[in-house]
């Protein structure tokens, strides 16, 4: 069956819109959590690094990343519970030793968790190539796919850990905003210049942020609930 250009449009545009509802769901779930929110940012990015190393199509990509998001809510799904039924997201609810052979997708999901429970409890293996391989193909497996997935997953680390490299040490960015769509469109290419950047959604996760990370630059937005910008801005000045 040919699939026209116009249809894979409309398809990814139908995942686009999925997206952007559960990703708002999840915000809301971690919104006092920016921490795990994070960790969910970064779940997700390397997804789509690594599907890209394997060459997967533009649709299985955008499914990926919503697959990607839909998992983070658990059991308690919500309203994102039909679109598990409309884009066939069974595999990523538990991409775990049940992810079927074959099924690129929630492979590569199973794997960038297993990377990043490596990176949260043993972070001297996960930074640390030989002993990270040794260590995913114990976690993860090294049987068919799964030993190409490893591979091309260790080159996507080793790029990112070259490109952090030229810009070590740029500084460090605090974005507070309560607006969803802000910190995705703002957050990566500030990243990329070599930016720390840590997001939050209000000024009180801010504060409890601010505990552990010491920002050069804060961009807050003007008008949020309870404090705004300026507000948190002279707050942080006067301390």
């Amino acid at each position: 069956m040919t699939v026209t250009k116009n249809e894979t449009f409309k398809v990814l545009a139908q995942i686009d819109g999925a997206i952007m509802v559960v990703r708002r769901l999840v915000h809301a779930r971690f919104h006092q959590d920016p921490a795990a929110l994070e960790e969910v940012n970064i779940l997700v990015r390397y997804c789509q690094l690594l599907a890209g190393r394997m060459k997967l199509s533009p649709s299985d990509i955008h499914r990926l990343v919503l697959g990607c998001w839909v998992s983070t809510l658990g059991a308690e799904l919500g309203p994102a519970a039909a679109f598990v039924e409309d884009h066939d997201l069974h595999h990523f609810l538990d991409a775990g030793e049940s992810a079927p052979e074959g099924h690129t997708a929630s492979q590569i999901l199973n794997l960038v968790r297993c990377y990043l429970e490596l990176r949260a409890g043993e972070p001297v293996v996960a930074h640390d190539p030989a002993l990270l391989k040794k260590a995913l193909d114990t976690t993860f497996g090294k049987d068919g796919e799964k030993q190409q997935l490893v591979r091309r997953f260790l080159a996507v680390l080793r790029d990112e850990s070259f490109l952090a490299g030229l810009h070590e040490q740029v500084g460090r960015i605090l974005v507070v905003d309560s607006d969803e769509e802000v910190a995705p469109t703002l957050a990566p290419p500030l990243r990329r210049e070599g930016f720390d950047i840590r997001v939050c959604p209000d000024v009180p996760a801010a504060r409890a942020l601010m505990d552990s990370f010491t920002p050069d630059i804060i961009l807050a937005a003007k008008d949020m609930h309870l404090i705004g910008g300026f507000e948190f801005c002279a707050e942080v000045k006067a301390n």
